[in-house]
């Protein structure tokens, strides 16, 4: 399981407008769910809160894609 917070995304709001954060939350939860395989889920808690479950992962296993930069 991997619980998601965007840092920052109430500046994003405040500065931008909540259009043009609602527009990043999709995009969010397009990129998350593009990721997920078949056997996995990934859903938004609520907020800018986000969950992701995979299935199927070798011990130590996260995708490369989900690793911090």
């Amino acid at each position: 399981m991997l619980l998601i917070d965007l840092d920052g995304f109430k500046a994003v709001n405040d500065r931008h407008g909540h259009p043009t954060g609602d527009r990043v939350l999709r995009e969010v939860a397009r990129r998350l769910t593009e990721t997920v395989s078949d056997e996995g889920l990934a859903v938004r808690l609520g907020g800018d809160e986000f969950c992701v479950i995979q299935t199927g992962l070798a011990k130590g296993g996260m995708p490369k894609r989900w690793g911090a930069d």
